[in-house]
C-alpha cells in the first residue's frame, strides 16, 4: 500500500490476521473507550474513599472498651436491617413514610407554585399575601407539630400538615424569584409579535422560570423527606421516625442507626430521581 494512500493501514497480527494502525480511526476509538472507563473508575474511587474510611473508623470504633454498647458495628447494624427486611417491618415504617412525605410535599408543590406565580403576575395578589408569607415563614416545622395534635389528632393528617407548613414556603418563594427574573427581551419579543398577556405567560413566564420551579421543588422534597421523619416521632405510631424513637426507648442502637441509614439512602434516591426528571423535564 503507498505512502500517501488515504485508505486505513493494516498491520499483520500473528498467524497472519490484520489488525487497524495506531493511528485509524477504530484503534483512536478504542483509547478513548479506555480513558473514559479509566475517568469513570477514578470518579468512583474518590467518591468511595470517604464512605469506605469512614465505615472502617466506625468499625474500629466500635470495637473499643466501652464504646460497643452504645456504637454496635456495621455488621451488627447491618444484620438488623436484614432480619427488620425479612420480617417486613422496615417496609412498612419506609412506606409509610415516604406516603406521608409525597402527600405533603404533592399539597405544598401545588399551592406553592401557584401562589408564586400569582404574586409574580399580579400586585394586588403579592400585596396581600406577602405580609403572611413573611410571617410564617420563620417559624420552624417542629413549631407546628403541637398545633397539628391538636388539630388532627395523632396520624397522618397531622403529620401530612407539617410538612406542608415546612415546604410551601421554599416553594413559594423560589417560583416568585424565578417567575419575576424572567428575560424581558423574551416578554418584549413576544409582544412585539402580537402575544396577550395569556399567551406570554403559558409560554413565555412558565416555561423561563420552570428551572427555578423545580430547584425549588427539589429543595421542598428534600425539607418534605425530613419533616416527615420529625412529625412521626411524636405525632404518629408508625413510619421511620416512630421506628427511632421507639428503638431509642427500648435501647436499641443498632435499630436507631440503621433507622438512620435507610434515611439517607432513601432521601439520596429520592433526589437522585427528582434530577433525573428535573433533567427531562428543563432539558438541562
Amino acid at each position: 500500500m503507498m505512502a500517501g494512500s488515504d485508505d486505513i493501514r493494516l498491520r499483520p497480527r500473528r498467524g497472519g490476521a490484520l489488525r487497524p494502525a495506531a493511528g485509524s480511526p477504530q484503534s483512536r476509538r478504542r483509547r478513548r473507550g479506555a480513558a473514559d472507563l479509566r475517568a469513570r473508575m477514578q470518579a468512583l474511587a474518590i467518591r468511595l474513599a470517604l464512605p469506605l474510611l469512614l465505615i472502617a473508623l466506625w468499625a474500629v470504633a466500635a470495637r473499643s472498651p466501652g464504646v460497643a454498647p452504645v456504637l454496635p458495628g456495621p455488621a451488627a447494624v447491618l444484620a438488623t436491617l436484614w432480619q427488620m427486611t425479612i420480617s417486613g417491618e422496615l417496609f412498612v415504617h419506609v412506606a409509610a413514610s415516604l406516603q406521608r412525605a409525597f402527600a405533603g410535599f404533592v399539597v405544598a408543590g401545588i399551592i406553592g407554585v401557584a401562589a408564586g406565580l400569582a404574586m409574580s403576575q399580579s400586585r394586588l395578589v403579592n400585596d396581600i399575601l406577602a405580609g403572611p408569607v413573611e410571617l410564617l415563614r420563620p417559624i420552624s416545622s417542629i413549631a407546628w407539630i403541637p398545633l397539628a395534635i391538636l388539630w388532627f389528632g395523632i396520624g397522618f393528617n397531622s403529620v401530612v400538615f407539617v410538612i406542608v407548613a415546612s415546604c410551601i414556603f421554599i416553594i413559594l418563594l423560589n417560583t416568585l424569584a424565578a417567575a419575576q427574573n424572567v428575560d424581558r427581551d423574551l416578554v418584549n419579543a413576544a409582544l412585539t409579535l402580537g402575544a396577550t398577556p395569556r399567551q406570554i405567560f403559558t409560554k413565555v413566564t412558565v416555561p423561563s422560570a420552570m428551572p427555578g420551579i423545580m430547584l425549588g421543588l427539589r429543595i421542598a422534597m428534600t425539607g418534605a423527606w425530613g419533616g416527615v421523619l420529625i412529625a412521626e416521632m411524636i405525632a404518629t405510631r408508625e413510619g421511620l421516625g416512630y421506628m427511632i424513637v421507639r428503638a431509642q426507648a427500648s435501647y436499641r442502637p443498632d435499630i436507631v442507626i440503621g433507622g438512620m441509614i435507610v434515611i439517607g439512602f432513601v432521601g439520596y434516591a429520592l433526589n437522585w430521581l427528582f434530577l433525573a426528571l428535573q433533567r427531562r423535564i428543563t432539558h438541562v
